[in-house]
Parts: C-alpha cells; structure tokens; sequence
C-alpha cells in the first residue's frame, strides 16, 4: 500500500497552476518531467516522427510518450485551465501556450510582490516570523525573475538583489532593534543566514527582558538568588545554586 501511494505521489507537482502561480509551477513540472526522461517532449528537442522513412512503430510510440507529457501537464493544472488547451496536438504546443499566456500574468504578479514587500515591516511580528513573510515573497520573486529573464540575465539580477533585501529588512525592525542594527551595519561582509541568527539572539533577549520588567520585584528574585551562592562557604558556588536559579527564572517566564 506504501509503495503504491509512494508510485502516486511521484506522478505529480505539488503546485497546481492557475493564473498566479505559473513561476513555481513551471520551476517544479520542468524538475518532474526531466526526472522522467521526457523533457525533450517540451523543449522541442523530440519531435513527431514522418512516416516515410519512419516506421508506424516509432511513430506509435512517440504518440504514447507526448500523451504521457499531455496527461502530466492536464493533471497539474485547474479544470478551467484545461478547456482552453482541447485543440493543441502536441504537449509542446500546450507547453509554449501556458507560457505565453501566463508571462504576462506574472508581470503583474511581480508588481504586486513588490509593493507587498515595499510595505512589508516587523510590526508586532517576533523576528522568525517577520524574516518568513519575507522570504517566502523573496522565493516567489526570484522564480519569476528566473522564469521572465535570460540565465545571464537573472543571475545578476538576483547577485544585486540580496544585498539590497538585507538593507530592507534590517531597516523595517522595530526601533529597540536599533543598536544591533548599527553593528550588522558596519561589518564588512554581510549574510542572511548570520544577520538572521544576530536577530534572533537579540529578538529572545529584548522578550526576556520583557517579561521580567512587567513583574514586579522579579529581577530582584533572581539577583537575591545569585547573591545567595556568594555566602555559602565553599571556595566555588554550590552545585545546587544554578540549578535554583533556573527554577526561578522559569517561574518567572511561565
């Protein structure tokens, strides 16, 4: 049962085009037809045998492998999508309309991704969260840049871009954010992946903070704890007190 579910999911994209999502669905169907050897049915590299010189036989079984790449596309595509796509022989000729007809469609859709990251700000958002609205409109960016430009072309675009995403994101954190801001913003070499974990660290230290402040009498808990493993008289603090003072802190966070 397994094995034959496994076989299912594997004749299939996850994404399903529609009138919006035709960057990641192309990104993905070309991975899934290339994995089964039939990519040359889209790019025109196979075309329809004549016959003469070639036999019926060839000729049957190029017809069985474009109907195979038809019945792909058909199964990953919405309903209304499939009624306009009847009177197209080859699963090239269906391949180079969506492609036609869709591009468009995703100019207008890379407008509206960049005036949704243009007002895109942290808000009352925890940084993990604020950094995952980005990136996922990021992810659709750049797949339709991909999917728009040359290969020269969206590679240098999408080498410019990440600096000036990075600029972006630290500018739209909330104010108390300020000061790890101003150090990210003076070193030399700046990545995501190192801002996002400089972020976070500071993003649980101001929440810390936070509920701390708004219990009265609280810090002064956890400082009369610490204070305590001075007095004992060992020559170092004693096992226990650390153990004590977590106790305390996590009474205090819950």
């Amino acid at each position: 049962m397994v094995s034959k579910l496994s076989s299912m999911d594997s004749d299939r994209v996850s994404v399903r085009l529609n009138s919006k999502s035709y960057a990641l669905w192309e990104f993905q169907f070309r991975i899934f037809i290339e994995g089964k050897g039939l990519l040359s049915f889209l790019d025109g590299t196979s075309s329809r045998p004549t016959v003469p010189p070639s036999t019926a036989e060839e000729l049957a079984r190029w017809n069985q492998s474009d109907a195979r790449v038809k019945a792909y596309i058909l199964g990953s595509i919405e309903p209304t999508i499939c009624l306009g796509l009847r009177l197209l022989r080859t699963a090239r000729d269906i391949w180079v309309h969506l492609a036609n007809t869709y591009t468009t469609a995703d100019l207008a859709r890379q407008f509206e991704i960049q005036f949704q990251l243009a007002r895109l700000e942290q808000g009352d958002l925890d940084v993990t969260s604020y950094y995952n609205e980005a990136q996922l409109l990021w992810t659709e960016q750049d797949l339709l840049t991909v999917a728009l430009c040359s290969a020269t072309a969206s590679a240098e675009v999408l080498l410019d871009r990440q600096r000036t995403r990075m600029m972006q994101f630290l500018s739209r954190l909330r104010p108390e954010f300020e000061s790890v801001r101003a150090s990210l913003l003076q070193r030399e070499s700046l990545k995501m992946d190192g801002i996002l974990a400089v972020l976070v660290r500071e993003d649980t230290r101001l929440r810390t903070q936070a509920q701390l402040d708004v219990r009265p009498g609280a810090g002064e808990a956890v400082f009369a704890v610490a204070g305590a493993s001075n007095t004992l008289g060992f020559g170092r603090l004693h096992r226990s007190v650390p153990f004590q003072l977590h106790l305390v802190v996590m009474k205090l966070l819950q």
